[in-house]
């Protein structure tokens, strides 16, 4: 070894004589942790009372105000009730961003249905239009050289109806479980059982969201998580459905193009500045979301 490479190692310690302060580290940290490892491991209900889901929208209440806040004082443990099965287990950091979390949760659970309102309100707007019960505006369209009625509103209500519902739709078919809901957070004898547990709430999940981002691997309990959901459904046919990993930046991701493809169709329906303001401004919002959006994909 190289003489400096050996000013660098940390003198020898002896095993017959264990530091005091390691020693009272060992006694206070690290046996009930082996403890609690121990009975995890064996992935077994402390109390079938302790196997609780919640609905994705209550865990999103508030724009995920029990995702967004680290030090969360309120009591939520009667958002939860006792289940037989788990549909899905959310596995997530408490390092990451909480806002791309909230989004990517919306955009999942909320998202088809988002879709499928703007859709309906979009084809109710251009119906009123042309039944007459709208009002719009002549607009000369210069390739054909004749005026015609138009009117924004199968635009403008297709987005209100799309946003709407993102943000403010509450499934309740699905039954997920979110620790901080459906483990007791201010009683800690129930707090330690629910921890006790998780293995076999994972054991009786049908599914696992993972939503992942660069801190989401330099977790210890996270990674826990993967390999239990794996241990004990590693015999499970199609088990790569039934492991969902998703990154968190893919929610943000979605909503910005969204936006963007908003504001260019409407700069183009209202044609507002004349067409080469509209064409800037497609540009600016084009050039916006790419820069963006490599920047997001080059940190994943």
């Amino acid at each position: 070894m190289a003489p400096h490479l050996e000013q660098l190692q940390h003198p020898p310690i002896s095993i017959d004589k264990v530091p005091e302060w390691q020693e009272e580290e060992d006694c206070c940290f690290k046996l009930p942790i082996q403890d609690a490892a121990s009975e995890i491991s064996k992935m077994n209900l402390k109390n079938p009372e302790l196997m609780r889901t919640t609905v994705p929208s209550k865990a999103l209440r508030f724009f995920g105000r029990a995702l967004r806040e680290k030090s969360f004082d309120r009591e939520i443990y009667h958002l939860s009730s006792t289940t037989e099965k788990v549909n899905c287990f959310w596995s997530h950091s408490w390092h990451a961003t909480a806002w791309t979390k909230i989004l990517l949760l919306l955009v999942v659970y909320n998202g088809c249905a988002a879709v499928a309102a703007g859709m309906c309100a979009a084809l109710l707007g251009m119906g009123l239009f042309a039944l007459g019960l709208l009002p719009g505006y002549p607009r000369v369209f210069p390739v054909e050289g004749v005026a015609y009625e138009v009117g924004p509103w199968g635009l403008v209500a297709g987005c209100l109806g799309t946003l709407l519902v993102l943000f403010l739709w509450q499934p309740s078919s699905s039954r997920v479980f979110f620790g901080r809901i459906c483990i007791h957070q201010r009683d800690q004898e129930l707090k330690s059982a629910g921890i006790q547990s998780i293995g076999g709430i994972m054991k009786h999940s049908e599914t696992m969201l993972v939503l992942f981002e660069p801190s989401y691997i330099t977790r210890l309990w996270t990674i826990f998580e993967i390999a239990g959901f794996l241990k004990s459904h590693g015999d499970r046919a199609g088990l790569s459905s039934c492991l969902i990993i998703l990154p968190t930046f893919l929610g943000p991701t979605a909503v910005a193009i969204f936006l963007s493809a908003t504001m260019i169709n409407m700069s183009i329906v209202l044609n507002y500045g004349g067409r080469v303001q509209t064409i800037l401004a497609v540009t600016l919002v084009v050039l916006c979301i790419c820069v963006i959006g490599i920047h997001c994909l080059r940190g994943y």
